[in-house]
């Protein structure tokens, strides 16, 4: 059985067609393994890069996720769903992350903004040392800083909360 869909983040939109074992990316056969690390981590190998990958959140239509540290939100349209939209039958809901949390186990190295702050999608937020690497957490989306829960110094645990944004 083959399944079409799309992948929305942000304003890009990515075709995905998975028939039976292969996966097409943007109409390219995508060379993919994905070993689970632990509780919503993962190990993703595309082609010859290497990428760790959290799940902060997820519903059937809608992740949330880090990747190497990069937060995203990325929408699943289905065929189906397209259909539904364009006649005009359901209004799509996007969601948007109102806080960062830990990919992983770390130590913040440092913190980057404070409570106030405004910030943009991609602005620096933390830098989290693990296995002995250095990951500059960046903000997913526009807004404000509501509250900053971490310090210099402070180990963290996966899926602890770094920031809140005010929207």
């Amino acid at each position: 059985m083959t399944k079409n869909f799309l992948i929305e983040v942000g304003d890009e939109r990515i075709p995905v067609t998975q028939s039976q074992d292969k996966l097409f990316i943007d109409g390219r056969e995508a060379d993919v393994s994905l070993v689970e690390l632990g509780p919503k981590l993962y190990s993703l190998l595309l082609g010859n890069s290497s990428h760790v990958i959290h799940i902060a959140d997820q519903t059937d239509t809608c992740i949330s996720l880090t990747v190497d540290g990069q937060p995203f939100v990325a929408n699943f349209v289905s065929e189906r769903s397209k259909l539904i939209k364009r006649y005009g039958q359901q209004k799509t809901v996007q969601k948007t992350m109102t806080e960062l949390r830990a990919p992983m186990l770390g130590l913040v190295t440092q913190v980057l903004v404070n409570p106030g702050d405004r910030v943009v999608p991609g602005q620096g937020l933390v830098v989290l040392e693990a296995m002995k690497m250095e990951n500059e957490l960046r903000s997913p989306t526009e807004g404000r800083i509501s509250q900053v829960y971490v310090q210099e110094g402070e180990s963290v645990t996966v899926n602890a909360i770094l920031v809140e944004f005010e929207l």
